[in-house]
C-alpha cells in the first residue's frame, strides 16, 4: 500500500571527528542488513554535533 513503511527497521551510524576520522558504516545497504530488509520502503538520516568537527549520521531504512 502506498505511504506503508513496511514491519522491519534497521539502523546504521558512522561517526567522525574533525571530518577525517571516521568509524562505522552509515550505508543504506548496511541499515538494511541490520534490519534484516529485502524491500525498502523508506529511508531516513539523522545527523547530530557540531560540523566539522564531531558528529554521527545514522540512516534508517523501514521495509520487509
Amino acid at each position: 500500500a502506498t505511504g506503508e513503511k513496511g514491519s522491519k527497521t534497521g539502523t546504521s551510524c558512522a561517526s567522525s571527528v574533525i571530518g577525517i576520522v571516521k568509524k562505522g558504516d552509515a550505508s543504506i545497504e548496511a541499515a538494511k542488513a541490520a534490519g534484516g530488509i529485502t524491500v525498502v520502503a523508506s529511508v531516513d538520516y539523522h545527523t547530530k554535533g557540531f560540523y566539522p568537527f564531531v558528529g554521527e549520521t545514522c540512516t534508517i531504512v523501514t521495509g520487509k
